[in-house]
């Protein structure tokens, strides 16, 4: 597997892999609308992250065989456990993301300096670790803050050292709760 600062190039991979994961992980709490909307509120968000004019930041996961004439991209590297967990059988079709992160950073009246806006692994491989290489890359061990809904992905973030703090919204119609480090 491969982590590398995305690029333009990559905005259709990683809005098919959003509305994958979205539909995954929330079609069962929120309304059907929202899920349809979500790939055309998916593809401005990144445009708008790739135009130059956000503070954001989006890392990406790829196959190593689907990324290797990208390994002199600046910020790349070659990342694995000593077992080679990411071997390329195990990863999604060729051609699409194994997970993206995007983290922004915010000024000095937010909680943290740093937010993690989005988290989100191919369903197909979810529980293999690239979440939490992901968030290392993009964030390391810097204080930063993330919204998140309660159960399976607040305690992931639990896992990396984020407590919630008490703060708690709502996000396309679902409790979340903001967790801090």
């Amino acid at each position: 597997m491969t982590l590398r600062e995305a690029n333009i190039a990559d905005l259709d991979r990683i809005v098919a892999l959003h509305q994958k994961a979205w539909a995954a992980a929330y079609a069962q709490d929120i309304d059907p609308k929202a899920l349809a909307s979500q790939r055309r509120h998916s593809r401005e968000h990144f445009e708008n992250a790739f135009s130059g004019n956000s503070p954001a930041t989006v890392w990406i996961a790829v196959p190593a065989a689907v990324s290797a004439h990208n390994l002199r991209d600046i910020g790349s590297r070659e990342v694995g456990d000593a077992d080679g967990a990411y071997e390329q059988d195990s990863s999604p079709a060729n051609g699409s993301l194994l997970g993206f992160c995007e983290c922004e950073a915010k000024g000095p009246h937010d909680v943290r300096s740093l937010e993690l806006t989005m988290l989100y692994v191919d369903p197909d491989v979810t529980g293999s670790g690239i979440g939490s290489v992901l968030l290392e890359r993009a964030i390391g061990d810097a204080p930063a803050y993330v919204w998140t809904r309660p159960g399976d992905s607040q305690r992931f973030y639990e896992q990396h050292g984020f407590a919630a703090d008490g703060e708690t919204g709502t996000f396309a119609g679902m409790d979340v709760v903001r967790l801090i480090r």
